[in-house]
């Protein structure tokens, strides 16, 4: 859920934004948890006016990205793996 601070299309925007400097910030992370917690730390860092559920959308969306972009594929098999990751998550 959107605070009123925010529309749909800010957050996505925050979303495009984390996704492109994550090269930057999460580099050598193999993990999915190691990524969702570096991500939300950025966001932290570079978005304090976010709420925490602002953060979790928008982290969820940059993970979505990068899933996306393949970013993970190196490291199939070896700890977290995005179906593992996302099971946990439920």
């Amino acid at each position: 859920m959107l605070s009123a601070c925010f529309d749909a299309m800010e957050i996505e925007a925050i979303i495009n934004e984390a996704a492109d400097e994550a090269d930057d910030f999460l580099s050598g992370m193999d993990s999915v948890a190691e990524a969702r917690a570096m991500i939300k730390e950025h966001l932290q860092d570079h978005h304090p006016e976010l709420e925490a559920d602002e953060i979790d959308e928008v982290t969820s969306g940059v993970l979505s990205v990068l899933r996306e972009e393949g970013s993970f594929d190196h490291g199939a098999g070896v700890g977290d793996t995005w179906d593992d990751a996302e099971a946990r998550e439920q």
